[in-house]
């Protein structure tokens, strides 16, 4: 399906046809990660699977490092390792990342990715790392396997965070998300039918986990940056249990010539300032 026809399907879903040239300037095609029945490919939440040699992702610090934190962090480290969330690795304190979701790119079908294998996103949603780029970084790792037939269900280590406990389907399908500033709604609903203005507004509002979407406005400016894109963009879902803590939502940018070269590796990750 072209943009174009995605646009027009967008329009006629809306009852809003006849106002193509007015609303062409305000949308934008990404590729919306709609909920489904089957989770036994792309899905937030639940198992992950992973070659059965690969580490999993952790944040590292340094004993010598640790030693300096203030007593408070002390207490909080001593609970969580009490519980398993962390542990000691030589003289490195180690913090395994959550899991959040994995994609089946043989079902996803968007040139700009592999065409197949597994892309997997782990992130702390309320870990912090400090970035210039972007203003609410958190730690998290994109790792993309290219043989899926090569990897197993992972047990979940136990993390500080805790990962989405249920799995929810995903399945691709292209959608139009609207970016109208507020002061353009007088003006639109002047001249749209109240029934499709209001569906326009609840389409534009509407949640929804997507790949490639526009930058959004945050409090701190746009996300994703200039020069970035936003490679994934996942919302709260409470089916599948996933909390972003006073955030709404994380989202996961990398640098066009990192996407060209496939370094997913090089991806970085941040919640919601709004």
């Amino acid at each position: 399906m072209t943009d174009d026809e995605v646009f027009a399907t967008a329009l006629a879903r809306l009852g809003l046809d006849v106002h193509a040239d007015v609303l062409a300037p305000y949308a934008t095609v990404e590729l919306g990660l709609v909920p489904t029945d089957d989770a036994s490919g792309s899905r937030i939440g639940g198992a992950v699977e992973l070659p059965p040699d690969f580490v999993w992702p952790a944040r590292r610090w340094p004993l010598v490092d640790v030693a300096l934190w203030p007593d408070w962090a002390q207490t909080d480290l001593e609970g969580a390792r009490a519980l398993g969330q962390v542990t000691y690795d030589g003289d490195e304190l180690v913090m395994p990342i959550p899991f959040l979701l994995q994609l089946d790119l043989a079902t996803i079908g968007d040139p700009r990715l592999p065409d197949r294998g597994l892309l997997v996103a782990f992130a702390a949603v309320t870990s912090d790392l400090e970035d210039p780029s972007l203003a609410k970084r958190v730690d998290a790792r994109v790792v993309h396997f290219p043989d899926r037939a090569a990897c197993v269900a992972r047990k979940h280590p136990a993390t500080i965070d805790p990962p989405p406990p249920n799995a929810v389907g995903l399945r691709a399908e292209p959608r139009i998300s609207w970016d109208i500033p507020y002061e353009d709604l007088p003006a639109l609903q002047a001249v749209m039918p109240k029934a499709g203005f209001a569906a326009l507004i609840a389409d534009q509002r509407a949640l929804v986990h997507s790949m490639f979407a526009s930058p959004i406005e945050e409090c701190a400016g746009p996300m994703p940056p200039e020069g970035w894109l936003a490679l994934m963009r996942i919302h709260e879902d409470d089916a599948a249990g996933f909390l972003v803590g006073d955030a709404s939502w994380i989202t996961f940018v990398i640098t066009p010539a990192d996407l060209a070269a496939r370094r997913f590796a090089n991806a970085r990750a941040s919640v919601f300032i709004g």
